[in-house]
């Protein structure tokens, strides 16, 4: 895809980058890059683990506009 930004993140990865900005102080600035892109690729959604506090992260971030 030629002039296309492309990201690829396993689930877990984007969950923990996603917890770390946010623990961090830079979860706007992450999210601000994320909607930047035209295409986002998670692979391995469907492994996310189930505990707290996390799950709802990537589900929490999808609703914005990923």
């Amino acid at each position: 895809m030629e002039g296309k930004t492309i990201c690829f993140y396993r689930c877990p990865d984007l969950v923990n980058t996603l917890l770390d900005s946010r623990r961090q102080g830079g979860f706007g600035k992450l999210m601000a890059n994320l909607e930047k892109l035209d295409l986002l690729i998670i692979h391995e959604l469907g492994f996310i683990p189930q505990a707290p506090g996390r799950g709802g992260t990537i589900v929490h971030s999808s609703g914005q506009g990923l």
